[in-house]
């Protein structure tokens, strides 16, 4: 709307000049103003201006479009880091809402990972356990830990009762900071384990990029099938 401004600030101009300059004044800014009005008003003009109206739809369109393609993008690309990173089967990062247990026929005995890991301490934990073991956490890649952990059943869960707790009872270096034993976390609900008192088994550790996991093997320990 340029010419319209141009329009506004001519008449305005056409009031001071006219009680500067009189006839001429207003004869000289009636000229101007009536030659800027034909050009606005003019066919030529008329067709830039929808070209441009035009053309600026176009690229708003196409700008909330590309943005659109780019959110759904990064989501995918996040997702599958996600999985990757962590190395682990999809099925564990499933939203609650679509997430089914498995049958209790259907888990793995031999190596069951340990939930809960992060409602405890079990990283800070665990991290000083390795290095106190000579190893390095977190070198920029996957790398797995081998560690002894504890199974401690828990019968006063309220909320499980035939929950099995995981623990670290590895010894706290003098004027450490961290201790290096406590709750890692729990065997999955549905574990068909018989186990009366604490009993030390392997565990592998999974960490890297920030994350980690944590398995237990549970091949020689007695079910309640057996």
């Amino acid at each position: 709307m340029p010419f319209i401004y141009l329009l506004i600030l001519l008449i305005i101009l056409f009031f001071v000049i006219s009680f500067i300059f009189s006839f001429w004044g207003i004869l000289l800014m009636f000229i101007l103003g009536v030659f800027f009005l034909i050009r606005y008003l003019s066919p030529e003009q008329k067709e830039k201006r929808k070209l441009k109206k035009e053309n600026n739809e176009k690229e708003s369109s196409q700008k909330i479009i590309d943005e659109s393609i780019n959110n759904i993008d990064d989501s995918t690309i996040k997702h599958e880091e996600k999985i990757k990173i962590l190395g682990f089967d999809e099925s564990d990062h499933l939203e609650p809402s679509s997430y089914v247990p498995p049958k209790k026929e259907t888990l793995n005995k031999q190596q069951v990972k340990v939930v809960g890991t992060t409602y405890t301490n079990a990283k800070q934990i665990l991290r000083n356990v390795v290095k106190d073991e000579g190893g390095i956490w977190n070198t920029g890649g996957y790398t797995e830990h081998n560690i002894f952990l504890s199974l401690v059943p828990d019968p006063k869960n309220k909320v499980d009762p035939d929950a099995i707790a995981v623990y670290s009872r590895y010894e706290t270096p003098e004027r450490a900071r961290i201790s290096r034993s406590g709750r890692i976390g729990y065997l999955p609900k549905g574990i068909s384990l018989k186990l009366d008192e604490e009993t030390i088994v392997k565990a592998k550790i999974k960490e890297g990029y920030g994350n980690f996991g944590v398995t237990v093997d549970l091949s020689k320990l007695p079910s309640n099938n057996d």
